[in-house]
């Protein structure tokens, strides 16, 4: 049975009503911020700005798009799926952008899966794609938080609480990774 992947087109009145709520609510969240701070204030902050930062911050966003991008295209093909490098860049940086502006980065994914659909990327493969990418995630994540234990070790085992934590969060973050392959590999 085919799936269906098509995806409607929202009409000029859809797009100009977005732009104009777009529009208020920057027009509220400049006046949020202005009575509560004022100009000066926040240009001294910008003033005060070592740009060495933003720019290595740019550069690890950039870095974080790039290898995400990466892993998309392996997942892509070892499902024989071909999908442009400027696709999965888009891709990357959508999951990357509705992580960040939605509570709990819970916008990422369905967003991706959206814009995988109007690539006529089946939902099925979309949502194997970005199952097995959480669980690469993840793996990173432990890694990761082993290094950590070595580098900062006198701080994790200092604090009973810590360890608990740590090795709980261990745990589960196994069991998870665990259910993403035990789904995506399912057999039915």
């Amino acid at each position: 049975m085919e799936e269906n992947t098509e995806v409607k087109r929202p009409g000029k009145t859809k797009y100009v009503l977005s732009i104009l709520f777009l529009v208020i609510l920057v027009v509220a969240t400049c006046i949020v911020i202005f009575t509560k701070y004022s100009i000066r204030d926040l240009l001294q902050v910008v003033k005060n700005i070592d740009i060495k930062y933003v720019l290595l911050g740019a550069l690890m966003f950039f870095i974080y798009i790039l290898f995400e991008r990466l892993a998309m295209k392996r997942i892509f093909k070892a499902m024989n799926i071909n999908v442009s490098a400027a696709d999965n860049f888009v891709y990357s940086a959508v999951d990357y952008y509705f992580c960040a502006v939605t509570p709990s980065a819970t916008g990422g994914h369905p967003m991706v899966a959206y814009y995988m659909a109007k690539d006529k990327i089946s939902v099925t493969n979309s949502s194997l794609t970005l199952l097995i990418n959480t669980a690469l995630f993840k793996i990173v994540l432990l890694v990761l938080s082993i290094i950590a234990v070595f580098v900062c070790h006198e701080f994790v085992f200092s604090h009973t609480l810590i360890i608990v934590l740590y090795f709980l969060g261990f745990a589960i973050n196994i069991g998870l990774i665990l259910l993403c392959f035990m789904t995506a590999f399912k057999r039915n």
